[in-house]
């Protein structure tokens, strides 16, 4: 069963997700966090919805070419193929992806970070537990035992008073803290920095996932990697998505523990934090603890630590549940679309293939003619009609119909793949198909495919 999204949110993601397939990703310039800002005030400036981009010379997108360079946009909406293949990637590994322009986003991120809240999230598991708030245990990666049985206690404590476990999902503490929840039945938030899509088949996380008790989220691409910078800003979603917050350790001045802590208790002020108040000292826990962090009352049991979340501040809890609908909002979307929209399958073209010319530079400027309707040449792949089809089997025509023109010549696989910005291992499956069927031939002396005689 195909992934189902709304068009707004097919449009933010084209336009800034890297949509890896694997360890694959585009070479695309995609928006940045600063940039879809601008794009979204011009949008919600103009009256247009993000969707209206993925019409081939809809007012919207000639007027926001302006902004960015002409044909930036007109390349990341025309990602549609890569679309298709990684909504089909997440699909098969249940996972969900919803955009600021959805009703479903979490309410938690959105009114805390406002206008800094990533235009997408993805995420594992059941959805209706990401705004229920809970505790939030950080900490170091490098924890000897008694930090991390300090860890496993806090998170057995959080589901005796049937609050969620919130954190990181790190080596160390953040993996301890979850242990203790998940051993007592308790409902686990992972906010990953990495490695979505491998951990949504793991079975680390099958039975909490299956029994709906275990929710792995990431305002990062589910096949993303390893990345300091990415580590350090998901603590910022961590204490946005919870009541209360708890490093049981942290380095001085470095880290990312440290570090958002030190946003938190500075800047952002989403949640009470606290720190260990019980064990060995730690210069990293005392300096925050002059930051204004409070000693952590070491509540012996859930009810104790149910106590603690009823006294926390109103104001805070105020903030935590209210909408935001801000300048750089949208209309909320509450229907959604099965798959890739017939707006972006439509659009789908390897547009990289196609120099534009050095006349036509001027030719989206407002007021000026569109060039393209007397002398552009006609798209690499024509609209598909007729009834709609499956997806896969939509993709596969459309790969077909590429290859009919990407073969004037012999290529490899790996040539090809290239060209068309795809997965190899995707390429090659479907060059097979191609041979089975008899539109191709390869030689097997050097590897290459053509088209068959």
């Amino acid at each position: 069963m195909s992934l189902q999204i709304s068009e707004n949110c097919q449009a933010i993601l084209l336009l800034t997700a890297p949509l890896m397939v694997g360890k694959v990703g585009a070479r695309a310039e995609l928006l940045k966090q600063s940039e879809y800002s601008d794009l979204t005030r011009f949008l919600v400036q103009e009256g247009f919805q993000p969707s209206d981009l993925l019409r081939p010379q809809s007012p919207a997108l000639r007027q926001a070419e302006n902004l960015f360079g002409l044909g930036r946009l007109t390349r990341l909406v025309g990602r549609g193929f890569q679309l298709a293949q990684a909504l089909d990637y997440w699909s098969a590994r249940s996972i969900w992806v919803v955009s600021r322009a959805d009703a479903r986003y979490p309410k938690r991120v959105k009114s805390r970070l406002k206008h800094e809240a990533p235009p997408v999230m993805y995420g594992c598991g059941d959805l209706d537990l990401v705004d229920n708030g809970g505790l939030a245990v950080v900490g170091s990666r490098d924890a000897d035992d008694e930090m991390l049985s300090y860890a496993q206690r806090a998170g057995e404590r959080a589901a005796s008073a049937g609050r969620a476990l919130i954190s990181g999902g790190a080596k160390g503490v953040d993996s301890a803290a979850m242990d203790g929840a998940e051993a007592l039945g308790g409902i686990v938030c992972n906010v990953m920095a990495e490695g979505l899509a491998q951990a949504a088949i793991s079975r680390r996380f099958r039975d909490g996932l299956q029994e709906r008790r275990t929710l792995l989220i990431s305002p990062y691409d589910p096949s993303s990697g390893f990345n300091v910078g990415h580590a350090i800003a998901r603590n910022k979603f961590i204490f946005a998505l919870a009541d209360v917050g708890l490093v049981v350790n942290s380095d001085l001045e470095r880290g990312g523990t440290w570090a958002g802590a030190i946003e938190q208790l500075r800047k952002l002020h989403f949640v009470t934090l606290y720190i260990r108040s019980s064990g060995k000292r730690s210069a990293g826990l005392d300096a925050l603890l002059r930051e204004g962090a409070l000693p952590w009352p070491e509540p012996e049991d859930g009810q104790a630590l149910e106590a603690l979340f009823a006294a926390q501040p109103n104001d805070s809890k105020a903030a935590a549940n209210a909408s935001y609908q801000g300048h750089l909002d949208f209309k909320i979307a509450a229907g959604t679309s099965s798959g890739v929209s017939d707006a972006v399958l439509d659009a789908v073209r390897p547009v990289s293939m196609v120099k534009e010319s050095p006349s036509d530079s001027g030719a989206l400027e407002e007021g000026a003619p569109n060039s393209s309707t007397t002398t552009a040449k006609p798209p690499l792949v024509e609209a598909p009609s007729g009834p709609r089809i499956e997806l896969k089997q939509a993709m596969f025509a459309t790969f077909e119909r590429l290859i009919r023109q990407v073969l004037h010549t012999p290529k490899k696989a790996a040539q090809i793949a290239d060209e068309l910005d795809l997965n190899q291992i995707q390429t090659r499956n479907w060059l097979d198909r191609l041979v089975a069927k008899g539109v191709i031939e390869k030689k097997k002396s050097d590897a290459t495919y053509r088209l068959a005689a």
